[in-house]
């Protein structure tokens, strides 16, 4: 694995919850941008007024194969790598050669070969390659899985709409002819009804006129 040591100017750093912008190779505002030997841009992290050796620290942990650890003793940030690396700045005061700690500011390259250089070294690669490649097939058929259960739902979903809208349909798209035709049935019997009530009513009276 690749050792890359990290140090602050003509001082040290003094702990992990220092901030970076006092120890005078930093700016509130600078950018740094972490690199491979390909020139991969692994990720960037920019200064702020908050920002401390910590949270460098934390920063270039994030990245797989790659370890960073605060060296008391030394005063200085140990990164462990697997590749090549390099921390580059958009401040000009960062300075560019290398470990090199001068006035102008530090920056990071990996000081040994890269992490292919043994056996060992290869199979790990791979293995992590093989691991990786594992976790997304497994992810690919939980997608695959996931994309079945939405797809039926939306399909359960198309068809109640369907079924609904046919309801709906029936309920007000009626025959206005067939309708006008029970409507009148239904008046002539009322009609009617009302004729043989009133007759009823007048045979009644007749009766009781008779007496």
């Amino acid at each position: 694995a690749a050792l890359s040591t990290f140090e602050v100017a003509a001082n040290a750093l003094t702990s992990t919850t220092q901030l970076l912008s006092d120890t005078g190779s930093f700016a509130v505002g600078d950018t740094l941008t972490l690199t491979d030997g390909n020139g991969f841009e692994l990720g960037a992290l920019e200064i702020e007024d908050d920002t401390s050796v910590d949270d460098l620290e934390n920063f270039v942990n994030d990245f797989q194969g790659v370890s960073a650890s605060f060296n008391a003793s030394s005063g200085r940030l140990d990164i462990t790598s697997e590749v090549d690396l390099s921390l580059t700045s958009d401040n000009d005061d960062f300075a560019s050669d290398g470990f090199t700690a001068n006035t102008s500011g530090v920056s990071l390259s990996a000081i040994s070969d890269s992490g292919f250089a043994t056996d060992s070294d290869i199979n790990r690669t791979v293995d992590r390659l093989n691991t990786a490649l594992s976790s997304l097939r497994t992810q690919a058929s939980e997608f695959g899985t996931n994309l079945s259960i939405v797809e039926n739902r939306q399909d359960f979903t198309k068809n109640l709409i369907n079924t609904l809208e046919e309801g709906s349909g029936l309920l007000t798209l009626a025959d206005t002819n067939e309708e006008g035709a029970n409507l009148l049935a239904l008046q002539t019997r009322q009609s009617l009804a009302s004729t043989s009530l009133s007759f009823a009513a007048q045979a009644d009276q007749n009766v009781l006129r008779l007496f």
